[in-house]
């Protein structure tokens, strides 16, 4: 048949049913960058911890305080796994 579109059914896991799709997805335009955003490197936490240290009182403010700020300024990555390196760098930093 003329002026068919071929299509692809793929199953969509957030309402666990099967989803029809034209064949040009448009996602595949989309640069990769955007579909593979990574965790905060060791250097811009560094910075993040650099700055928050810039704006605090170091006579009231608390490692845990630091590191919840740090967390909130990434709140799409689990960086529990990460926070000896935050107080090290909170360390290294007023010392």
């Amino acid at each position: 048949k003329k002026g068919d579109k071929s299509k692809t059914f793929y199953y969509n896991s957030n309402c666990s049913s099967y989803l029809e799709s034209e064949s040009e997805d448009s996602s595949d335009d989309e640069p990769l960058i955007k579909k593979l955003k990574k965790p905060p490197t060791d250097e811009e936490l560094k910075e993040t911890v650099k700055s928050l240290l810039a704006n605090a009182n170091l006579e009231e403010v608390t490692m845990k305080q630091i590191c919840k700020e740090v967390y909130e300024k990434y709140p799409s990555y689990d960086l529990s796994d990460r926070k000896d390196f935050i107080k090290k760098t909170v360390k290294e930093l007023i010392s």
